[in-house]
Order: C-alpha cells, then sequence, then structure tokens
C-alpha cells in the first residue's frame, strides 16, 4: 500500500483536473489511497474532495493552521503504507505514476526517496523570454526528461512528484513549518529543507524517467512581476537554508547580513549597466539578482527578529 499525500488551499481552480487525472491512474501493488489536507480553503475544496469519494480511495483532513508543512504533517498522521507519495493540486499525473513509483521502490530499497519527471503544463503559451531566461526548476518546479536514471544529489528531487518511504518519517521527520507556502509572502524550500537533512543523515536519492506528472503553470504565473516575485521567496529560502547549515549568524550591518549589503550595491550598479545597455536579458537577470538579495534581507531579519535580536557566534 502507498498513500498519495498532498495539502490544498483554495485549489478549487486546479484540484478537479488533477482528480479527474487520479480516476485513470493504474492502481500500483499493493494498492494506493490519497489523502488531501484542506489548509484552511474559504472556497469549494472540501465539496470537490467529497465529490471524488465514490471514484477514488480518498480521505478529506482538514487543517485550520495556515500553511503548506503544517498541514503535511497533519496529514502524515492520516497515510498508510510503506510509501508516502507527495504532490500537489495542480499537478496532472500520467497514468502510470503510481505504478512506476512504486515498481522503483521496489527495486531499489536502499533509495529512502524518489523522484520522478515533472513536465509543464502551460495555461498559456509563455512567451519565448521565460524558456530562455529563467531558471524552470527553481521558479515552476519543473524537471524534463534530460535527467538520468538513477542515483542523483536532493536538487534533482522536487515536491510535486517525490516519494519518500514511511519509516522515514516513522522515525520522526516532519516538515519545517517555517518554510514553504504559507500565504502570500514566504521563504521557498518546502520539501528541499527535509530533503537537506535527510541527505546529511545519510539517506540517498533516486530519480526515475518513469515517473512522470505535469505541473499546471497559470496565466498569473507567466508574467515578470509574479517571476520576480518568486526571486524574492527564493532568497528567504537561501538565507534560512544557509542559517541552518552553518549554525552561524552572519556580521550584520542595518540589521541584515554585511555580504547582502554588498551583493545589493553591486546588483544595482549592474542593473544601472544593463539599463544603459538596453540588454532586456541583462535587465531580468540582474533583477532577479536584486530581488533575491532583497529576499534574503527580509528573511535575515525575520529570523532575527524572532529570535529577539540576539545573535550566535558573528563570522
Amino acid at each position: 500500500m502507498l498513500t498519495v499525500l498532498l495539502s490544498s488551499y483554495n485549489g478549487g481552480h486546479t484540484l478537479p483536473r488533477m482528480l479527474a487525472a487520479c480516476t485513470a491512474l493504474h492502481p500500483p501493488a499493493g494498492g494506493w489511497r490519497m489523502v488531501v489536507v484542506d489548509n484552511a480553503s474559504d472556497d469549494d475544496t472540501k465539496e470537490i474532495v467529497e465529490s471524488f469519494m465514490a471514484s477514488l480511495p480518498i480521505a478529506y483532513v482538514h487543517e485550520a493552521k495556515q500553511g503548506k508543512n503544517a498541514a503535511l504533517n497533519t496529514g502524515l498522521g492520516h497515510v498508510t503504507g510503506d510509501l508516502v507519495v507527495l504532490t500537489d493540486d495542480d499537478v496532472v499525473p500520467h497514468p502510470d505514476w503510481l505504478y512506476q513509483i512504486r515498481s522503483v521502490a521496489d527495486a531499489k530499497a536502499d533509495y529512502a526517496i524518489i523522484g520522478g519527471v515533472i513536465l509543464p503544463l502551460w495555461e498559456t503559451e509563455p512567451e519565448p523570454w521565460i524558456l530562455d531566461w529563467v531558471n524552470l526548476g527553481i521558479v515552476y518546479a519543473l524537471l524534463d526528461q534530460g535527467v538520468a536514471e538513477g542515483p542523483v544529489d536532493p536538487s534533482s528531487i522536487y515536491g510535486p512528484n517525490m516519494a519518500v518511504r514511511r519509516s522515514v518519517f516513522d522515525a520522526g521527520y516532519r516538515f519545517d513549518e517555517d518554510v514553504g507556502p504559507k500565504g502570500p509572502n514566504y521563504a521557498m524550500g518546502s520539501e528541499a529543507e527535509l530533503t537537506r537533512r535527510l541527505t546529511a543523515d545519510g539517506h540517498r536519492f533516486w530519480h526515475t524517467k518513469g515517473a512522470v506528472v505535469q505541473h499546471i503553470i497559470r496565466d498569473h504565473q507567466v508574467t515578470e512581476a509574479w517571476i520576480l516575485k518568486r526571486a524574492r521567496r527564493f532568497g528567504r529560502g537561501q538565507i534560512r537554508s544557509r542559517l541552518s547549515r552553518t549554525n552561524v549568524w552572519p556580521s550584520s550591518l542595518f540589521g541584515v547580513p554585511r555580504y547582502a549589503v554588498r551583493e545589493f550595491a553591486a546588483q544595482t550598479l549592474s542593473l544601472a549597466g544593463a539599463m544603459l545597455s538596453r540588454d532586456r536579458q541583462r535587465i531580468f537577470e540582474q533583477r532577479w539578482n536584486l530581488n533575491c538579495t532583497i529576499g534574503k534581507a527580509i528573511e535575515f531579519r525575520r529570523i532575527r527578529s524572532a529570535a529577539g535580536g540576539s545573535t550566535r557566534r558573528r563570522t
């Protein structure tokens, strides 16, 4: 038995399409079930889930605390079987998705985490600059079919298509509720934070080309403004990751890391030069870098404030 686990916050736009695709899944050996955690939605998410209960082995769970990781932690209390398959409410899986994951999990018993391919499903065809200039993995959690079958590092595992052995969670691992989607502004790195800890503790990762899902990219997500907001969230996740790895506060100026101040100054000058050159790609790249740095500063101040302004060993 395996359990598909996902959190949904106001998923009314994409959740019906996702669940409809799941009705066509080829059942894996041992069977499967699905747990959908409604993360305090104020739309018709509950009614949508209930409408599929006759056609899917699905369970509805409600979590009032805002945040995807809080919802996933609640959902872990409702999983059964030896494998937890994580996904999102805006994916469309290929019919053999779970069959492929189950087959690889059985064949690669030494690997605790299994990831698969994530292809785009664009609601609006993106402009060429998005495909050429944007890191599609960071911005849209896409992973194309060019990644080879076999062992990988955590950077090739993304939340919309990721299976974790139940034994990992039985050992006490949980999702960090300070990262991941939580309202309009948050630090990125929901599943990545977990995989970093698992890597540090010696767990191994496998990528399979056979398990494929498509990630629905909505109309509003193909604008430059949305992508640059994503850059700030990415920067917030980066500083949180750095602090957790080093357990050291960097020296600060004006309440933000000195290195971030230096980055901001250098990137502002680079952006000015790019704008003078009227090179659109350079302008976008420098605006991305600048927003990442702003995100780092925002998250650093947030963490420092939560710690009461105290600092650990400075460097």
